[in-house]
């Protein structure tokens, strides 16, 4: 019997996936914009994960936010499953 595990992503192949700069994606973790993120820890370094799932939520958080909304506002309207029409 094989299991599939989810694929996930590195925050710098999120961040390339994204176009969001890997400050700005842990600025929104920190921030609680972006929730439910793997984090793996190694010794004193902690790892995130993100699924693909996070990535599209990173996407449409970018597009509100040039669409003009505020970070809060676009945040709230990508984990409601709002598509930024970007």
């Amino acid at each position: 019997m094989s299991t599939q595990r989810e694929i996930t992503y590195s925050t710098r192949e999120t961040s390339e996936l994204t176009g969001t700069s890997q400050k700005q994606i842990r600025y929104w973790i920190r921030r609680g914009y972006v929730c439910g993120i793997e984090m793996n820890v190694c010794g004193d370094i902690a790892y995130y994960r993100y699924s693909q799932n996070h990535v599209e939520i990173i996407r449409a958080i970018k597009g509100f936010l040039y669409q003009g909304y505020t970070l809060a506002r676009a945040a709230e309207l990508a984990m409601n499953g709002e598509q930024s029409g970007q």
